[in-house]
């Protein structure tokens, strides 16, 4: 497959060329290379992507094929095109019927591309017709008989005096005249304006198809009627008739006569012309009696409200949100095992140690293994009573009386006998076969013939060291861990819950506890036994510290740290909140505590206070008086509901003034752990 842009039509030069992609398929692609090429040309911003398939294809051949293909072209920002030679049935086909655009040559595409990229170039030289109303060009395949004729400019048709004034007077369909523009035409004329027909608005007009060309008739001239105050200057050549029949029998305008108005436009003029009368009415009412309103409403309220202040006394009902301050610090308080000393931030540590009894526990053995066979060994001496030396080579058998089978290990070499007096050599030898049966008996073979005239062969001791085959068990280290686990967690649970016995209610472990077992065997791992018996004991230990002492020193700390004081006036509301943030401890035991400690403080008012407070707002408005309190020490929020009175100024009377103080939440809990 070979992908390619447009300058292999249009040339390298063109300036479209990098708006067509083109992708090559042979024979042997696959659909899903060609997917792949099609996505890599809409990502390099292709206008049309062609598609250039040989006349046999592996990729595109099927109608499914297509149907894929018309589903991708949604996703696409280019347009697929297919160049098919032959452009028969087959790929062309299922192409053409998914509107895919098909072309039988790359010349015949390329020469399409010339032409469509000629007519985007062209500019538009067709000139304004009527008015500046632009015509577009006609394709030379939209062209119909009388292609060649010159276009005629459309025929105006005469307008009666009573249209022509009409609509030089500026008069304007109903929905698009306003109220203004009918009351000022009542004042131009005590009788309703002149109805002008419905003047339908089109960009050409053209003659009635009944009514025959008048070339050679002038229209009819028309004298214009006086312009009114607003009145517009229309041209006779903007004013259009309709297109449709005339009003009578469906019959066409002819020329020189106006069209009539009709009675619906009529009523509906009358209905307009009386609604702006009744506007001028009304509009006239309300400018009388605006000012009597307002005067009404002056002298009722300087004349009723002593009344209403006598009837409904002023009160008020002021809140007060106190200020509060949240203080918190982390303090460093250290733990010891021996005595102590509070004024260094020192509480007390306890070490902890708890063990168990010893619990043994018997396992058998699962290592296998064997001792191989060994080979009995002795001595063979032979005799030689003949008068010449004889040789007997290593590796002769020599079978006894029950069928074992003896070689001598090396040559014998025996000498020539000297009767009656035999020759003897004596060399070591061994049964054939490994184990037991090899341990022959002395003189297994008692002078027994052998080799050759005159040579006898005897053993004068026994044969030993034949062993046969022999299987045993030996202990694996596995055997002695498991037996080990099982006895930890039997004894695990008892130890630590008596180490947690030891701890007292105010106290607090460093960290969990560490825990150690001590385990001892009778069989080693590797030695021959038929089982192991295994015996454990666990030792745990810990420290503890005085986790209560420490929340209570926290507390106190901050209570009396200088750098947090909040101030006079503010008192702890609930609980000093304390939280471990971290425990060390070191090899002596020594334990480092990070405690957090946080309370909020609220300012609290007195009864003097409060009274000072109220003699302060009496008789200021509300405004005045929020910013007065927002401005006392103590004060966070206030809010001030008033009754009765103008509404916006508090009593002056304090026993009319409530004053409440909302009460502040602290924190309710005292100590978390880490």
């Amino acid at each position: 497959m070979r992908q390619s842009d447009g300058a292999d039509l249009l040339g390298a030069n063109h300036r479209r060329s990098a708006d067509i992609g083109l992708i090559y398929v042979t024979p042997a692609d696959d659909r899903q290379s060609v997917l792949a090429a099609i996505s890599t040309q809409d990502q390099l911003g292709r206008e049309q992507i062609a598609v250039v398939l040989p006349e046999r294809n592996s990729a595109l051949q099927r109608a499914g094929d297509f149907d894929g293909l018309k589903n991708m072209q949604r996703d696409l920002q280019a347009q697929l095109v297919f160049v098919v030679p032959g452009g028969g049935t087959g790929p062309a086909e299922f192409a053409r019927r998914r509107r895919f655009p098909v072309y039988p040559s790359l010349e015949e595409y390329a020469q399409t591309l010339l032409d469509e990229f000629q007519d985007q170039d062209t500019p538009d030289t067709v000139g304004r017709v009527f008015g500046g109303r632009q015509t577009p060009a006609r394709s030379p395949a939209s062209t119909g008989a009388g292609e060649n004729e010159e276009p005629q400019p459309p025929r105006v048709l005469p307008v009666s005096p009573l249209s022509k004034r009409a609509i030089g007077a500026g008069m304007q369909p109903e929905d698009q005249r306003t109220t203004s523009d009918r009351v000022d035409e009542d004042h131009e004329s005590a009788s309703p304006p002149a109805i002008p027909a419905p003047v339908p608005q089109t960009d050409e007009i053209t003659q009635p198809g009944n009514v025959p060309p008048q070339e050679d008739v002038a229209p009819m001239p028309v004298s214009p009627a006086p312009k009114g105050a607003g009145e517009n200057d229309v041209e006779t050549d903007d004013i259009h008739p309709p297109s449709q029949s005339g009003p009578a029998g469906g019959l066409p305008v002819p020329v020189g006569v106006s069209a009539l108005v009709t009675p619906p436009y009529a009523a509906h003029a009358l209905r307009s012309y009386l609604l702006a009368s009744s506007l001028r009415r009304s509009r006239r009412r309300w400018l009388i009696a605006l000012p009597i309103v307002l005067a009404l409403l002056v002298i009722g309220y300087f004349v009723y409200q002593p009344l209403v202040n006598l009837i409904f006394v002023p009160a008020a009902t002021v809140t007060i949100t106190p200020a509060s301050k949240d203080l918190r610090n982390t303090y460093t308080i250290t733990a010891v095992t021996g005595t102590p000393d509070p004024a260094k931030h020192q509480v007390q540590a306890r070490l902890l140690y708890a063990a168990s009894s010893e619990l043994a526990k018997t396992v058998n053995a699962s290592g296998a293994g064997n001792t191989p066979a060994t080979i009995a060994t002795g001595t063979l001496t032979f005799y030689n009573s003949s008068t010449s030396p004889v040789t007997i080579p290593a590796g002769t058998v020599f079978t006894d009386a029950s069928g074992v089978e003896i070689v001598n290990a090396r040559d014998a070499n025996i000498p020539a006998g000297n009767p009656p007096t035999a020759a003897q050599i004596t060399v070591p030898a061994h049964a054939v076969h490994a184990g037991a049966s090899g341990n022959i008996p002395a003189f297994d073979f008692n002078n027994m013939p052998c080799c050759a005239n005159g040579v006898f062969v005897q053993n004068g001791g026994a044969f030993r060291g034949g062993q046969d085959q022999q299987i045993y068990s030996y202990v694996e280290q596995s055997d002695i861990d498991k037996a080990a686990s099982a006895l930890e967690s039997s004894l695990m649970p008892g130890v630590q819950a008596a180490l947690q016995q030891q701890i007292h209610a105010n106290e607090q472990l460093v960290s969990s506890t560490h825990c150690i077992p001590d385990s001892s065997f009778d069989h080693a791992a590797g030695k021959q036994a038929s089982n192991v018996t295994v015996t454990v004991m666990v030792v745990c230990t810990g420290e503890a510290y005085d986790q209560r002492a420490a929340q209570a020193m926290a507390q106190d700390l901050l209570v009396t740290d200088p750098a947090r004081n909040p101030g006079n006036g503010y008192v702890l509301v609930g609980n000093i909140a304390t939280t471990m943030t971290n425990t060390t401890a070191d090899t002596k035991g020594i334990v480092s505590l990070l405690v957090h400690a946080e309370g909020i403080w609220v300012y609290q008012f007195n009864n003097a206070q409060k009274q000072m407070l109220m003699k302060l707002i009496a008789g200021k408005s509300q405004k005045v008086a929020q910013s007065l309190l927002l401005q006392q020490e103590g004060v966070d929020k206030t809010t001030i509901h008033l009754f009765g009175g103008n509404g916006s100024t508090l009593p002056t009377d304090q026993s009319q003034i409530t004053l409440a103080v909302l009460s502040v939440q602290g924190l309710q809990r005292s100590l978390s752990q880490p």
